[in-house]
């Protein structure tokens, strides 16, 4: 799950005892971004719950609240090949857009925003 940036940071963490309250707090964050941009919303609550221990003045109840709700979701997955191809159009108000296939095999049409950094889809 840990690219080496991850496991950087984890050795990092790991020292946590020996940081002061600033360093330690900011590492977990940190992490905590990390893994919310992989979708692994459980371990990123978990670790801007140990970065708000670290420094308790930091407001970020928005965040947990996002995360919490996001916690119980599985990471986002693809399917297919790497280097996979989606044929892609503009509409006519510009928004990126795509005909998708979804588990079960029902086709609908999607926007995709590429620079969102987390997305919520009811079912």
């Amino acid at each position: 799950m840990f690219s080496q940036d991850h496991t950087a940071l984890a050795r990092f963490l790991s020292q946590a005892d020996t940081l002061d309250d600033a360093a330690r707090a900011a590492g977990f964050y940190l992490l905590k971004e990390r893994l919310q941009l992989g979708t692994h919303y459980a371990e990123a609550l978990k670790a801007l719950e140990a970065s708000l221990t670290a420094d308790p003045g930091q407001d970020r109840a928005d965040e947990i609240a996002l995360l919490a709700i996001a916690a119980n979701q599985p990471a986002m997955s693809r399917t297919g090949a790497s280097g996979t191809t989606l044929p892609t159009r503009i509409d006519r108000i510009n928004q990126l857009r795509a005909d998708i296939t979804m588990a079960g095999g029902t086709s609908v049409p999607a926007i995709l925003d590429t620079g969102a950094e987390i997305n919520v889809v009811m079912t």
